[in-house]
């Protein structure tokens, strides 16, 4: 009875914080109803339309039994409303300590439980297993991919953005299918891979807040040097530092140029 509630909670917090990311994925796009539907598809579209539709071909079970579906749409709107009476106590609150902890916690159970579920309804229905896998994994992140695409990012973008959480996505899916295959009790695997599944985000989180204050001692400093290769004595060189994933932007100053050339780099971040 412990594990089924675990797995109601998992599944609770996950379409608490696949809406909330999908409503502030569509908010500030030009279409009023975009955080609408940018929250639905952040929930639904990677079971709806991916999973259902494209690897088993039939009609999409969030559309049969929709109280989820309603619950994602309630939450939307309330939060719509909110962050039209309040501005800036909704700023606020989305930019607190406490939002962003929350947010990690509900994210990776929510994203372990639609993993999980994906791939058992990929065994469900007979898929291969490279299906089942990619069902698991069209139900972790192809909602938010597909609601990306519709508030206007390029493809390339929304699939570039964040490998790492795509990464362990990927191998979560082929190791919950591992052992689903062996014969693994499915209680007890979900369970498993959605206690992987957090202590991975809060690891990539730890990591990501080191990596960015480590690089902190940069801030807003600039290395003015003169460079002898070159022809041009009076040709200046600025590196400016950011603090954000060590990227190092560069200009090239020339004398006899309107405009700097701007080139940018990476660089080793200091430990």
């Amino acid at each position: 009875m412990e594990s089924n509630h675990f797995l109601w909670v998992s599944n609770v917090c996950g379409l608490i914080s696949f809406s909330i990311s999908g409503f502030m994925t569509g908010r500030n796009h030009r279409n009023r109803t975009s955080f609408l539907v940018a929250a639905v598809l952040t929930c639904f579209g990677g079971g709806m339309f991916l999973r259902d539709m494209l690897f088993i071909g039939i009609f999409p079970s969030a559309l049969i039994e929709r109280e989820e579906l309603y619950i994602c749409a309630v939450n939307a709107i309330l939060l719509q409303n909110e962050a039209i009476r309040r501005p800036q106590e909704f700023r606020y609150i989305t930019k607190s300590a406490f939002y962003k902890i929350a947010m990690l916690v509900m994210d990776a159970l929510g994203c372990g439980m639609y993993l999980c579920s994906g791939i058992n309804k990929g065994i469900l229905y007979g898929l291969s297993s490279v299906l089942c896998v990619l069902a698991g994994i069209s139900c972790a992140v192809g909602g938010g991919i597909l609601a990306s695409i519709w508030v206007g990012v390029p493809l390339r973008k929304v699939l570039a953005k964040d490998l790492l959480y795509k990464s362990m996505v990927v191998m979560l899916s082929i190791h919950y299918y591992q052992m689903a295959s062996l014969g693994t009790d499915v209680v007890q695997a979900q369970i498993a891979t959605i206690s992987l599944t957090l202590i991975l985000c809060i690891a990539r989180a730890l990591t990501e807040y080191t990596i960015h204050h480590s690089n902190e001692i940069f801030r807003g400093t600039a290395i003015i040097q003169n460079d002898p290769i070159f022809l041009f004595p009076k040709m200046r060189e600025v590196f400016f530092r950011f603090t954000y994933r060590g990227i190092k932007q560069g200009k090239k100053i020339f004398p006899y140029m309107r405009y700097p050339i701007r080139r940018y780099s990476r660089h080793m971040l200091p430990h």
